[in-house]
């Protein structure tokens, strides 16, 4: 389910300075990179299967934001025009109504007879633009980058400038820019990344199509971000105090169902340490660290008991192993058995109430299962009990992610439609892995593969906390990119969950 942003009232004051360009499409350099994935129609005659704005068009007019020409068209390369704009933000903010009658205008240039004349004079009333030093508003000019920024900043700041900046975000903004402090803001909201060539083009024109993406994100419509973790620790205390603070951000962010990957690493049996301890287990995951089944339910047991005592919030608690390590001594289908009945069964049986305890798995087609093995592993798993339910939260390594392409092999000989048939069924949810914008088109190629069975997917992981800004996008980010993907690839996205991987060590 799509949730909208909360916003505060707007009360103070601030104009919006803007370079006043011409009406007509934006600028022609390499287009700045969207989260949205093409798709096979989008409602509107000129935003084809090859438009990599699909899924931020259809958004906006599924939030009845636009409903485009009359000609049919959207005109997705046309420059916004500032009266546009105002109409754009308007519907956005109050979805569902119709701005009232305009019976007084707010500058000299928007006559009460204009159809965007109500639009406008919300903006002014909303303190988000007061106009030009000529009293006017200048409505049918394009709106800059820089002063797209600006509107969005105020628009979620209460009506407030934006602070000064003290390093410049991109290499033609410098830091003593009016628009420096709006542009650094909007890049680290994740909402722009500038273009190809790493700048952000302040005073081009902001063309429609770009348009639906700025506001897509600036919506956040992702849920609110749960907290995912790499287990690296042998130590039952940190485990615990992870558990503790991840309930507190529970109750901070005030939702009342969460998802929760511990993910730990390869299962095996033929390590010198297990071997010694006499039983199999598990080697986590970038450590030396070894630990049997029982002692990994100790540990993740901790985790689970602090986080029920500190928060009343349900929660789902997927414990996770990956497909890598070996499958000579210690098969797949063994695996598959032993990750239920010697780690998720007690730990579900000992959880206190309002925690559910799942499995997991890292399933992709770089680690050293085989397809075949991999499904091994999940039928066993499943096998194991009638009502054992898994999380499988791998990334589709290698897959193709040209738009369409459903055939071409990933990673070690797998296809899109092994790993469409690996993500599906009754029991299972796919949670895959979106870091940025070639795997959300995998995953849109991966669900349009041969098959009739369509992956549950319930939401998407990222890893920012990680490994950074650099390489991984934003939770938020990452769930608009799936939920993208999977609506230009005609799936009606269900999408609970978004979370982020970070460690305990």
């Amino acid at each position: 389910m799509i949730t909208r942003r909360l916003f505060v009232p707007i009360v103070a004051l601030g104009a919006v300075a803007a370079t006043t360009l011409a009406l007509s499409p934006a600028a022609t350099a390499a287009p700045e990179t969207s989260q949205a994935t093409p798709a096979a129609s989008s409602g509107f005659s000129d935003v084809p299967a090859a438009s990599a704005f699909y899924g931020d068009i259809t958004w906006l007019v599924q939030q009845n934001i636009t409903n485009g020409y009359k000609d049919g068209g959207f005109h997705p390369t046309y420059a916004v025009s500032r009266q546009s704009m105002a109409a754009f933000l308007y519907r956005e903010q109050n979805p569902g109504k119709t701005a009232p009658a305009c019976t007084k205008k707010a500058f000299n240039d928007v006559p009460t007879t204009s159809p965007f004349c109500a639009d406008i004079n919300w903006l002014v009333s909303q303190n988000v633009t007061k106009g030009f030093s000529d009293d006017g508003f200048h409505p049918t000019s394009a709106v800059s980058r820089q002063s797209m920024a600006a509107f969005l900043y105020r628009l979620d700041h209460a009506g407030a400038d934006a602070p000064g900046c003290s390093k410049a975000p991109f290499p033609d903004v410098p830091a003593g820019s009016q628009f420096c402090g709006a542009i650094s803001w909007l890049a680290g909201q994740d909402i722009s990344g500038g273009y190809a060539d790493g700048r952000f083009h302040p005073n081009d024109a902001v063309s429609r199509q770009s348009m639906a993406a700025f506001l897509h994100r600036f919506a956040a419509p992702a849920p609110a971000v749960s907290v995912s973790r790499y287990v690296r620790t042998s130590d039952p205390q940190v485990m615990q105090t992870a558990g503790t603070d991840d309930a507190t951000t529970d109750a901070t962010n005030k939702v009342s169902s969460r998802l929760h990957l511990l993910q730990t690493g390869a299962q095996t049996n033929s390590d010198a340490q297990i071997k010694a301890a006499g039983a199999p287990g598990v080697v986590l995951s970038q450590t030396s660290l070894r630990l049997t089944y029982a002692q990994l339910v100790t540990l993740l047991s901790g985790y689970i008991s602090a986080y029920a005592t500190a928060s009343s919030a349900p929660v789902t608690i997927a414990i996770g192993t990956n497909s890598d390590g070996d499958f000579s001594s210690y098969t797949a289908t063994q695996k598959g058995k032993d990750w239920w009945n010697e780690v998720i069964a007690p730990l579900r049986a000992a959880a206190p109430a309002g925690v559910t305890v799942v499995g997991a798995n890292d399933i992709e087609p770089g680690f050293a299962a085989t397809a075949a093995q991999a499904t091994n592993w999940k039928s066993a798993f499943l096998a194991a009990s009638g009502d054992a339910q898994l999380f499988i939260n791998g990334s589709a390594d290698g897959c193709p992610t040209k738009f369409g392409n459903t055939t071409a092999t990933c990673n070690n000989g797998w296809t899109p439609a092994q790993l469409k048939a690996l993500y599906s069924g009754a029991q299972v949810s796919a949670l895959p892995q979106v870091y940025l914008q070639a795997q959300a088109d995998q995953w849109a190629n991966i669900a349009m593969a041969a098959g009739s069975a369509t992956p549950n997917f319930v939401g998407s992981l990222t890893q920012v906390d990680t490994c950074g800004s650099g390489c991984s996008w934003s939770p938020q980010r990452g769930w608009i990119a799936l939920w993208d993907a999977l609506t230009a690839a005609g799936i009606t996205p269900k999408l609970s969950y978004a979370s982020d991987l970070t460690v305990s060590s």
